[in-house]
């Protein structure tokens, strides 16, 4: 159940770091879902890390950090 939670979280991420980027995205939805799913983990690692809670928990920390991380994930040229 851990890992469905992951991907509908990673989907979120992605959708949400897509809409905060200006301009267009030269990526696919498949790749938007793929790097919405490292976002959430990456957040949820880093979220863990300085003890705002486990990586497969859903916290606002591991949320934000992952937008971010989405976000940068897509070249932008």
């Amino acid at each position: 159940m851990q890992v469905i939670g992951l991907i509908l979280i990673g989907i979120v991420i992605g959708v949400l770091a897509r809409l905060a980027l200006p301009g267009r995205q030269h990526i696919g939805f498949l790749m938007t879902i793929l790097l919405g799913i490292a976002g959430a983990v990456i957040g949820g690692l880093i979220a863990s890390a300085i003890g705002e809670g486990d990586i497969w928990e859903l916290n606002l920390v591991g949320t934000l950090v992952g937008i971010v991380a989405a976000m940068k994930g897509p070249s932008h040229t």
